[in-house]
């Protein structure tokens, strides 16, 4: 009895053995298909997940497309690993797009910078060219490095090239730490990239900026052209500045400024030829992409044929009228020396409808208001404002006919774009001309006046 009770026990055992061991079997190869098991290679059956479907969680290229999502119905009829491709997808080969982080700040200190996958990092910032910048980047990959590009970076990144550097570094190696000096050669945009040959990681890096020479001078982030007016140049027989003694002190506070010259009498659509020609050569010099026009007088009208006129829309971020007569006047300019026409119903009925408005370009203006000799009430409002001698009659005349004006235009004709205020001066102290300094000059600081107009730009981002 006791060896048949063995050999019955014995045959009962067996089976429940083998459906034990399937079961095991089974649990490991379902496990390893959905990458969360964790049986040995030994118990893997490929032949085993040929059905499995495809994960929701698979890597997206830069497309959007989920990598391998093409082959995912050929992958399930072959034989190999059921393990999802884990791995980063390829970055793009040709030219890194660029990623912009914060704008450049003196002051700043371990301001974080996320160094992305498949790209190089940014940042930019508008500097004077009379200063130095010292630029220190930490937390680096070995083999990031630093270059400085002035403001032709921005054209020259569009068509997949870039401009020869400002300046440069190797490789952070294990320093993992890189300091750059940067001069700009023109006052403007400034770009700092840091780029990696190793793209696969993303992390951030800590950047401080630090101003080392020139600290006190300023920038616009586009150069300024100083436009003259009617009978202009930009220097009277190379001795007197038509914006007098104007440039170089916007010059020596830090700004890029030019004064290009257009014939003193011609039509506007002849001028604005000349100016845009001028322009073209300043954005090649530079490298920038834009200018801001400051423009007096007849310049207005010159700097609105080359914007509308003339397809310049895009290279002009900014203009800034300054007693333009926008509307016209009803003294006969055009009678004593200019082929122009400056009458009011040319400019409101042919001129102004020619050279609309672009949307491209901001729209900015200064009107300008001057007193006679007698008219107290009016010296009262404008501080004292009198009109230069030269100036007396054709402002007495203007003042019988439209009222308000600066010697040579009516003031509400000078608005155009959004009014920025009415200065205390007549048409020629509006830049710094006929006996400028005297007392009968005072209520006007021409000078106080353009430079604060360059800030102005600064703090809007021009």
């Amino acid at each position: 009895m006791p060896l048949l009770r063995k050999l019955l026990l014995l045959a009962l055992l067996l089976p429940l053995s083998a459906a034990c061991s399937g079961a095991t079997s089974s649990s490991t190869v379902e496990g390893s298909a959905s990458g969360s098991g964790s049986g040995s290679g030994e118990a893997f059956e490929p032949d085993a997940v040929a059905d499995t479907e495809p994960s929701d969680t698979a890597p997206v290229l830069d497309s959007g497309e989920p990598l391998g999502s093409a082959d995912t119905e050929d992958a399930a009829d072959t034989e190999g690993s059921a393990e999802p491709d884990t791995a980063p997808p390829g970055c793009a080969l040709g030219r890194r797009p660029v990623t912009f982080g914060a704008d450049i700040v003196a002051g700043m200190v371990d301001a974080p910078l996320p160094l992305p996958r498949c790209a190089a990092a940014a940042f930019a910032g508008v500097l004077s060219s009379g200063t130095t910048w010292r630029i220190e980047v930490a937390d680096l990959p070995a083999d990031a490095r630093l270059f400085a590009y002035g403001p032709a970076f921005f054209a020259t990144a569009a068509a997949g090239d870039a401009p020869p550097p400002l300046a440069s570094t190797d490789f952070a190696g294990t320093a993992l730490a890189l300091e750059l000096l940067v001069r700009p050669a023109f006052s403007g945009e400034v770009v700092v990239v840091v780029e990696r040959d190793d793209l696969e990681a993303e992390q951030t890096a800590r950047v401080t900026v630090t101003c080392v020479e020139g600290c006190d001078l300023a920038a616009t982030r586009f150069p300024v052209m100083l436009v003259h007016g009617y009978f202009g140049t930009d220097t009277y027989f190379s001795l007197l500045d038509y914006f007098h003694d104007v440039p170089d002190r916007l010059r020596d506070a830090g700004f890029e400024v030019r004064t290009p010259t257009t014939d003193a009498f011609n039509w506007s659509e002849i001028r604005g030829e000349q100016l845009a020609e001028q322009l073209d050569a300043l954005l090649v010099e530079t490298g920038a992409q834009k200018v801001n026009m400051i423009a007096h007088s007849q310049g207005g009208m010159d700097a609105r044929v080359v914007i509308s006129g003339l397809g310049y829309a895009e290279r002009v971020a900014t203009l800034t009228t300054v007693a333009t007569p926008h509307r016209g006047t009803p003294l006969p300019v055009a009678d004593i020396a200019s082929v122009q026409d400056f009458g009011p119903d040319y400019l409101d009925g042919t001129f102004n409808p020619a050279y609309p408005d672009r949307t491209e370009v901001k729209y900015f203006s200064w009107s300008a208001r001057t007193c006679g000799l007698l008219e107290f009430g009016c010296q009262r409002e404008m501080n004292g404002e009198i009109a230069d001698v030269i100036l007396g009659l054709f402002q007495t005349s203007l003042t019988l006919r439209v009222g308000d004006n600066d010697g040579f235009v009516p003031t509400a004709s000078m608005v155009w774009g959004e009014l920025l205020g009415t200065l205390s001066a007549d048409h020629m102290d509006e830049v710094g001309q006929i006996a400028d300094g005297s007392p009968r000059n005072d209520p006007f600081d021409h000078r106080a006046f353009y430079l604060s107009e360059l800030h102005r730009l600064s703090v809007a981002g021009y």
